[in-house]
């Protein structure tokens, strides 16, 4: 009886021997990290920035080494199978001219149907990607607050963020555009009593909540609720992006944002 049990025991010992040696990115994958873009289903892009670099024998153990590292929130990563170089990012840039690179994204960052922005942070969604529909600035809030948990209408509070966001809209809402080269969307910006035409202007965030706005060129016109527009260059003028006050009930297109699970 005891020698039948140490041959059991042995046979045991040698099948988990032969487990351990299969190749780690053929046993499994990280269900934490995913390798295509779900939304047109096509493999990453590499990607660029400050990252921290290893060197690992998979896109599977790369993944891993986001999931494990102590240094930063890690989010992102590319794995170059010719040298088993592996880096990984907490924020990056999407323009990367690498070839050869299998890049990954951490799961469930952002709610169903959002796109996750690297640069602030923060998760955006257009709404009907395949068929731009425009709204009513309180219809496009209402939509916003319910498609997600924490989501709301895009706040827009800086310039570097205004560029950002028309060049969002224009990647994914060519029927965003006002006139030939004109894009204008909604931003969750509108005065706190939108049918008086006068008072303060505030962003409307997450949960009813409000940011005032600073913003002299607002406080001159007459209509309520802040729009995000853009203006091509002509002869003499450089492009420009800035908000502007328009009435509430104008359909625009609508951009959502949310905040991510981090």
């Amino acid at each position: 009886m005891i020698l039948s049990l140490k041959k059991v025991l042995y046979l045991v010992f040698i099948k988990t021997i032969m487990f351990l040696r299969i190749p780690s990115y053929k046993l499994f994958k990280p269900g934490r990290y995913i390798y295509t873009d779900n939304t047109i289903n096509v493999p990453y892009d590499c990607i660029t920035g400050r990252n921290l670099t290893y060197l690992t024998t998979s896109e599977t153990d790369c993944c891993l080494a986001c999931q494990t590292n102590r240094q930063f929130n890690c989010l992102a990563g590319n794995y170059y199978p010719a040298d088993g170089r592996c880096e990984i990012f907490e924020t990056w840039s999407e323009i990367n001219f690498a070839t050869g690179c299998l890049s990954f994204r951490k799961f469930g960052i952002c709610p169903y149907g959002f796109i996750y922005s690297p640069d602030y942070k923060t998760c955006l969604k257009l709404l009907n990607l395949t068929t731009v529909t425009k709204y009513p600035w309180k219809m496009g809030l209402d939509f916003c607050n319910m498609i997600a948990p924490m989501a709301f209408m895009v706040k827009v509070d800086n310039l570097k963020k205004a560029t950002y966001i028309i060049n969002f809209v224009s990647k994914f809402g060519p029927g965003c555009r006002q006139l030939a080269d004109n894009i204008v969307a909604w931003t969750g910006g509108s005065r706190e009593d939108r049918q008086s035409g006068s008072g303060n202007f505030y962003w409307f965030g997450p949960n009813n909540s409000m940011t005032m706005i600073n913003n002299m060129w607002l406080d001159m016109v007459p209509e309520s609720c802040v729009a995000l527009l853009s203006l091509p260059s002509e002869g003499m003028f450089f492009s420009a992006v800035y908000l502007a006050g328009e009435s509430c009930l104008k359909e625009n297109c609508v951009l959502c944002e949310a905040i991510p699970n981090m």
